[in-house]
C-alpha cells in the first residue's frame, strides 16, 4: 500500500482557518490556538494595559514553541505585523550556532520597516520630516515656534496600528491640543513596541525608540495612492508583483514579502514617494491575485521562500496569465460608536453571504456584542471587508457602494460615488 507523503511543517503564530483552507498542501502549526486579537484589542486603544502581560506572555509562548519544535518546522507563514515582529524577534535571539532551515527577515530591518522616523533616514528621496518629543516642553514650544514643516502637515505615530494617532495638524493651536491629548495616551500606545525593543533591538543604535516622540511629514495632497507588493530573496535581490523600490536595499531587508505604500503626485508621475513600509504581505491580495491571475497563489509563494526555494510560484503578469477579471474588496467602516451588531446588519450579511456564494467576507469582529467606544479618530474603525471579482471598475465601485449601503445600519461616512480618473 503506498504511504501519503508528508506534508512540509509550516509554523504561524496565530492560529487562522483561512490559511489552512487556502493551503491544504502543508501542515499548519501554531503557538497561539486563537485568531489574531489585534483589532479587538486595539478598537479602543485597549493598548492602555502597560503591565505587558500580553506582549511578555506572546513573546515566552512563541520562544517556548520554536525552541522545541524549530527542527520539525519547514517554513514560516507571516501574515500580520505582530506575526512579523514577534517571530523576527525570538529568531535573532537564537544562538548563531543553532542551524535554522527557515528563512526570516533580520529584527533589526521589520524595525526599520515599521519605525517611521528611522525609515525615513534611510530612504534617499524622503518627504520632508521632523519629530517632536511630547514628553519634553521646549521641543515643542521650540516647534511650534519655528515650524520645521508648513501648515498643513502630517502628525503620526512612529508605529501605526489601525490608523491610531495619527492627524492633519492645521495650525499650532489644535497641534497644542493634541500634543495634550497624546502625553495622557501616547506611553501607553507605545509601550508594547519599546518592551519588543528592549527584547530584540540595540538601543544604543536607535536611542529614539525608547522616547514618545511623533513623526511630523510634509502634507501631500492631490496624488494617487498606490501599493507595491513583492520580495526580497536571502542576498536581498527584490523581486516584485508590480514595481520596486530601494529602501529594501537601505534596510537589508531579506527572506519575506513585504507591502510598501506609495504617494504618487498627479502632476508628476516620477515623484514617488514612501507612505509606509509593512514587513509582511497585504493578506486580503491572495483573493485578488488568485482571481486575477491564472495559476498565482500568493499564499504559496509566501511559504516556499521561508523554505529557501528559488522558485517561489507563478508570478501575476497583465501579459501572461491576467483572467480578465478585477478582483476587488469593499472595506466597510464606521466612525460610529456602538455594539457590532447595532452597526452592521448582520441578518442582510448573511443573506448575502448565501447569494453571493464567489464572494469572499472577512469579519475583523468576530463578537457581535463587542462595542466599539470612543470612535475619535478620522479615519473610523475598519469593521469587515468583502472580496469579489468585476471586469470594470465602474462595476467595482457600484457594487462596493452598495454593500456599504446594505451592510452599515449607521454611519457618518460619504456615501455618493466618488469622481473616476480615468487618467
Amino acid at each position: 500500500m503506498e504511504t501519503s507523503k508528508k506534508r512540509a511543517k509550516i509554523y504561524k503564530v496565530f492560529y487562522d482557518e483561512e490559511v489552512i483552507d487556502q493551503c491544504p498542501e502543508y501542515e499548519m502549526v501554531f503557538s497561539e490556538q486563537k485568531p489574531h486579537p489585534e483589532y479587538s484589542r486595539l478598537a479602543n486603544d485597549a493598548a492602555k494595559d502597560t503591565s505587558m502581560e500580553y506582549m511578555r506572555n506572546l513573546i515566552t509562548s512563541v520562544e517556548t514553541y520554536l525552541k522545541k519544535n524549530i527542527a520539525d518546522i519547514n517554513g514560516l507563514f507571516i501574515k500580520h505585523d505582530i506575526e512579523a515582529v514577534i517571530i523576527s524577534a525570538v529568531l535573532s535571539r537564537f544562538k548563531r550556532d543553532e542551524k535554522l532551515a527557515v528563512k526570516y527577515p533580520s529584527y533589526e530591518s521589520v524595525f526599520l520597516c515599521n519605525h517611521k522616523y528611522y525609515q525615513r533616514t534611510r530612504e534617499r528621496h524622503p518627504l520632508h520630516f521632523s519629530y517632536i518629543n511630547i514628553d519634553n516642553d521646549d521641543d515643542v514650544d521650540q516647534f511650534i515656534r519655528n515650524p520645521i514643516l508648513k501648515y498643513p502637515f502630517f502628525l503620526k505615530a512612529l508605529e501605526l496600528q489601525r490608523s491610531l494617532h495619527q492627524y492633519i495638524i492645521k495650525d499650532c493651536q489644535q497641534l497644542k491640543e493634541i500634543v495634550s491629548e497624546l502625553r495622557i495616551v501616547l506611553p501607553n500606545y507605545n509601550a508594547e513596541k519599546k518592551y519588543v525593543n528592549e527584547y530584540a533591538l540595540d538601543l544604543q543604535k536607535y536611542p529614539l525608540t525608547s522616547k514618545n516622540i511623533m513623526i511630523c511629514e510634509e502634507f501631500i495632497s492631490d496624488c494617487l495612492q498606490l501599493n507595491w507588493e513583492g520580495w526580497a530573496d536571502h542576498q536581498g535581490t527584490i523581486f516584485t508583483y508590480g514595481f520596486t523600490d530601494e529602501i529594501l536595499q537601505d534596510i537589508s531587508f531579506k527572506s519575506s514579502f513585504v507591502n510598501i505604500e506609495l504617494w504618487i503626485r498627479k502632476t508628476n508621475y516620477d515623484d514617488i514617494r514612501i507612505i509606509e513600509v509593512n514587513p509582511r504581505i497585504a493578506s486580503s491580495y491572495q483573493n485578488q491575485y488568485r482571481s486575477s491571475y491564472h495559476g498565482a497563489n500568493l499564499y504559496h509563494s509566501i511559504i516556499k521562500l521561508s523554505m529557501d526555494h528559488t522558485d517561489i510560484g507563478v508570478i501575476p503578469n497583465v501579459q501572461t496569465n491576467f483572467t480578465g477579471l478585477y478582483s476587488c474588496q469593499s472595506v466597510i467602516g464606521t466612525r460610529c460608536d456602538g455594539k457590532i451588531s447595532q452597526l452592521l446588519d448582520l441578518d442582510k450579511i448573511e443573506q448575502e453571504k448565501q447569494i453571493r456564494k464567489d464572494y469572499h467576507f472577512v469579519f475583523y469582529f468576530n463578537d457581535p456584542e463587542f462595542e466599539i467606544v470612543d470612535n475619535h479618530q478620522g479615519s473610523g474603525k475598519v469593521l469587515m471587508k468583502v472580496f469579489f471579482t468585476t471586469k470594470t471598475y465602474e462595476q467595482a465601485q457600484n457594487e462596493s457602494l452598495r454593500l456599504k449601503k446594505l451592510f452599515l445600519i449607521k454611519d457618518n461616512f460619504d456615501m455618493t460615488m466618488p469622481k473616476i480618473d480615468h487618467h
